[in-house]
């Protein structure tokens, strides 16, 4: 069989993976105009985890410590509203970034007590939130029941509709001249000198200056594939149901123990999630959604009227320290990933985007920090 061989003359990137975070790299690429650049899905864009979330930007309701990881999320979040700017202009569709808050909310003694440290060590850290009662919830969100413990507001968190910035960043991605190439498989690298410089698909060899692995649950399997090491990255199922057209409706983001409910413009209420390590399996269990519906009903008791409309489930990638890694593969000059984000690949999206751009650039001028470099693994240590 005669391979088809793509040549270079003014220098190519090569994005591996067409999810949100693929997508986002190779817009912030293309955006500098330094050099074509190319993304290769094995399936359809954002058909993956990018499309089983929730859209939820909450770095402060989930903030465990006041470190890297936190910094990266807040600086993300605030990425956002020039992000949707941007993206209206460019393709004239609205991401629907909501900046309304998010409302944690507590429905017995017992979890309003175990609430209250974790919010009383954020707000030792500064982070922004304000502990309200039951009545001062009800104000701000008639839709929860009457008898929750207690609450604490996040006036800096909000959303965007994850499938809404999808369809936006793909088409701006065309418009900045990324060439997306579906339904093609990655199964081999292209190397000189120990330095990889390009990938083979198909009948293609695509010679790049850099490859970015953006693959999220499929990066350790992509890896195996290419006898690189593995980086210990592996799926985690989450779980997530919808109804439609909801007549009471939440105005913002409610987070339980138990759940999260995530509002859209459209009348939507999306419930989520679960997190399982099944492997690559991607089945919707109805005992799971059904647990997920009597969460949500302990909060929302009216949804008992309604019928869940939509359930599905995506691969989220979960690395072993909870962290993304974003970078050069020390084993594999010129090989760049950028996977490991779990719960938070939409809200890291705009950050990730410009590490990736800034590193392949080696931009000088870059003020972003990037603290999750992959450091030198091997298959057995990534196990």
């Amino acid at each position: 069989m005669l391979e088809r061989f793509v040549s270079i003359k003014e220098g190519k990137i090569v994005i591996i993976g067409g999810g949100v975070i693929g997508l986002a790299i190779a817009r912030a690429i293309a955006k500098r105009k330094i050099c074509r650049v190319v993304l290769i899905e094995r399936g359809r864009l954002c058909n993956e985890a990018s499309f089983a979330a929730a859209g939820m930007l909450t770095p402060n309701v989930e903030c465990e410590e006041y470190d890297d990881f936190y910094l990266a999320c807040r600086e993300s979040n605030r990425m956002f509203p020039s992000l949707a700017a941007e993206l209206l202009n460019e393709t004239g569709m609205d991401i629907e970034l909501r900046r309304d808050g998010a409302i944690a909310v507590a429905k017995s003694a017992q979890e309003a007590e175990q609430a209250s440290e974790k919010i009383a060590r954020q707000i030792r850290l500064g982070i922004p939130v304000e502990i309200i009662s039951a009545e001062q919830a009800a104000k701000l969100e008639p839709a929860i029941s009457p008898t929750i413990a207690g609450a604490a507001f996040y006036p800096e968190d909000g959303q965007v509709d994850n499938r809404k910035l999808s369809k936006a960043l793909a088409l701006s991605a065309r418009l900045h001249g990324v060439e997306v190439i579906e339904n093609t498989q990655v199964t081999g690298l292209l190397e000189n000198g120990g330095r990889v410089t390009g990938i083979r698909a198909g009948e293609m060899l695509i010679e790049a200056d850099r490859v970015v692995v953006a693959a999220g649950a499929w990066t350790d399997y992509l890896l195996t594939t290419l006898n690189l090491p593995l980086l210990g990255i592996k799926p985690i199922r989450g779980q997530i149901m919808a109804y439609f057209k909801t007549a009471l409706q939440p105005k913002r983001i409610v987070i339980n123990s138990r759940f999260y409910a995530v509002p859209r413009n459209d009348g939507r209420l999306i419930i989520g999630a679960t997190s399982e390590d099944v492997g690559f399996c991607k089945q919707v269990l109805p005992d799971s959604i059904e647990i997920l519906r009597r969460s949500a009903l302990e909060i929302f008791p009216w949804l008992n009227k309604l019928t869940v409309g939509e359930a599905v489930a995506g691969l989220r990638p979960f690395c072993s320290d909870s962290r993304p890694l974003i970078g050069e593969i020390p084993s594999a000059p010129g090989l760049l990933v950028a996977t490991g984000h779990y719960r938070n690949g939409i809200l890291l999206s705009p950050w990730t985007a410009e590490i990736v751009a800034n590193e392949i650039f080696n931009d000088s001028h870059q003020t972003i920090a990037n603290p999750f470099r992959p450091k030198a693994i091997t298959s057995a240590s990534a196990k």
